[in-house]
């Protein structure tokens, strides 16, 4: 698996014959703009990146994430970019591709999930064609309004996918960053407390995990623990232990 700080080849060793290496689009990616787009640095870095990875092993399975969303839970519907996608990489000589998806995002994710299986069978098929099918065979007579409705929210993914969009968010997403004052004095933790905890860089939505000893855990230990949602402030000042 060659997944975020893992996701380039070896320099020097090869994989064996009967080894698949996964390379996840994962981190560098911008699934608001195709891969091949030279105005997306992290598309353009994770190109070079699948380009080495052909280079050391041609059966290469590239993963993608059908079904991740540009802000937390909201449609990511952006049939264009991931059709342009399954072109570039079979042009490249990519030759399996693992989508992945999950089943409450259908309603949301329904004409991308069907643009991407169709495109696999026929790179070079329409994907407004096949999205206007998917729509008009779901939703019938209300099937104008719903493509409207679809079309407006990839419309605003490649708003909020521009560098200078991305440039205002992170600012106002790093003002949002809550501290933690402990006033519960639920620090330093002890062993087997659970706790809700979530990285900055990554998640969007708290995670439930058991902290054994983490650094910042030690006895007499002043660095203050960043939260990201007040979800789980609460949980923090409610001491929870779920």
């Amino acid at each position: 698996l060659a997944y975020v700080n893992f996701a380039e080849p070896p320099d020097t060793i090869r994989p064996e014959p009967h080894i698949m290496p996964f390379l996840c689009h994962y981190a560098p990616a911008d699934y608001s703009r195709a891969i091949a787009d030279p105005a997306s640095e992290p598309n353009s870095a994770f190109d070079r990146i699948v380009r080495r990875w052909l280079g050391t092993s041609p059966d290469l399975m590239v993963y993608m994430y059908v079904d991740k969303h540009m802000w937390w839970r909201l449609p990511r519907p952006v049939t264009r970019t991931f059709a342009a996608d399954i072109r570039h990489l079979r042009q490249l000589g990519v030759r399996r591709y693992f989508g992945q998806s999950a089943f409450e995002d259908w309603a949301w994710q329904g004409p991308l999930y069907y643009v991407a299986a169709k495109s696999l069978w026929d790179p070079a098929a329409d994907p407004d064609l096949l999205a206007r099918e998917w729509i008009e065979g779901m939703f019938g007579p209300a099937a104008r309004e719903m493509a409207d409705h679809y079309r407006a929210v990839e419309e605003a993914v490649r708003i909020v996918g521009s560098k200078d969009f991305q440039k205002k968010a992170d600012v106002a997403f790093r003002k949002s960053v809550v501290l933690l004052r402990n006033e519960a004095h639920q620090l330093p933790l002890r062993k087997r407390t659970r706790s809700w905890s979530s990285s900055v860089a990554v998640w969007m939505a708290p995670v439930c995990t058991s902290v054994r000893s983490p650094e910042t855990s030690r006895p007499g230990s002043k660095r203050p623990c960043v939260v990201q949602t007040a979800s789980m402030l609460e949980a923090w000042s409610r001491g929870s232990t779920m």
